[in-house]
């Protein structure tokens, strides 16, 4: 009875992927904020 090795993600591949996104919406948001304030003063001159 040997039980059929199914293939998954393992913790560090796990770990590795959450550590990217934590990465790219630390970069992210300040710009996309910045990109909200300029809109928003570009609407208030007009």
């Amino acid at each position: 009875m040997v039980k059929p090795h199914t293939r998954g993600f393992t913790l560090v591949e796990l770990l590795v992927v959450i550590a990217i996104i934590t990465v790219l919406v630390a970069v992210l948001v300040p710009l996309i904020n910045e990109a909200l304030k300029g809109a928003n003063r570009a609407g208030c001159q007009a």
